[in-house]
């Protein structure tokens, strides 16, 4: 038969033994995890790299439309001064037609 001192003995080996194995096992899982998460950190540093490249490959194509559309908007400017400048020609000479025919009626008296 076993004494409490050979029962407290076994006790206290028991827990060293289970205390060494959990401290491994956790040592183990701790490492694989922090593998792991340097795996999962160098894909996202690498992830966020493209996004940036790509965001700076985009920001230069907007600065390309901006200039095009500043361009576009000089363009426009100046076409719609032509036409308001046509326009108002147009209309002159429409009136200065108007008043000519007019004065030719009256001398003809066709009016």
């Amino acid at each position: 038969m076993l004494t409490k001192t050979d029962l407290f003995a076994i006790e206290k080996l028991t827990r060293k033994i289970v205390r060494e194995e959990v401290g491994k096992e956790s040592r183990d899982t701790r490492e694989q995890l922090e593998a792991q998460i340097r795996l999962v950190r160098m894909d996202l540093s690498n992830r966020i790299d493209d996004l940036e490249n790509r965001i700076k490959g985009v920001d230069m194509h907007v600065e390309e439309v901006q200039k095009e559309l500043k361009s576009v908007k000089k363009d426009i400017r100046k076409i719609k001064h032509d036409v308001s400048v046509l326009i108002l020609s147009t209309n002159r000479d429409d009136m200065q037609l108007f008043k000519r025919v007019k004065r030719i009626e009256a001398h003809l008296q066709m009016t």
